[in-house]
């Protein structure tokens, strides 16, 4: 895939839904889970986004940021 077609497909769905009315970061994060899906192969690169994510989750480094947006 090239990179504009890459930049569609992720750009494109954000705005998209973001057009029907989602919040930004629902949009944002089902954007990820797609691009995941499509570029790291399937059921194997959404579970190593949720894998990193949680590992991010689990730092008390980065637990205050929520409370900021």
């Amino acid at each position: 895939m090239e990179w504009y077609e890459a930049l569609a497909l992720l750009l494109g769905s954000i705005v998209g839904l973001m057009a029907l009315g989602m919040p930004v970061a629902l949009a944002f994060l089902a954007a990820n889970i797609v691009g995941a899906w499509v570029f790291m192969g399937g059921d194997r690169g959404v579970s190593a986004l949720l894998n990193n994510g949680l590992g991010s989750l689990t730092k008390f480094a980065l637990a205050p940021i929520p409370l900021f947006c």
